[in-house]
């Protein structure tokens, strides 16, 4: 719950910023969220050790770029 919270914060300020910046700004806020979007898939879809993944509860580089795919299409659409 309290990680929900911390989201749905950062949400309110990013939406508030947002209302802050010109069209310029907001573009290039834009491309810059497209790259960390971009940066993230390439993370996601890296090969990890299994004995690794298995001890840390990670996802499988397939199960990760799932949740990256949902999250750029809900999220940061």
């Amino acid at each position: 719950e309290d990680e929900l919270r911390h989201a749905a914060l950062s949400f309110r300020v990013a939406d508030w910023l947002d209302g802050q910046l010109d069209d310029d700004q907001k573009a290039r806020v834009r491309a810059a969220q497209r790259q960390a979007v971009a940066s993230l898939v390439r993370e996601a879809e890296a090969s990890v050790d299994e004995d690794l993944s298995l001890t840390l509860g990670l996802p499988s580089p397939a199960r990760a770029r799932v949740i990256v795919d949902r999250l750029a299409s809900t999220l940061w659409s």
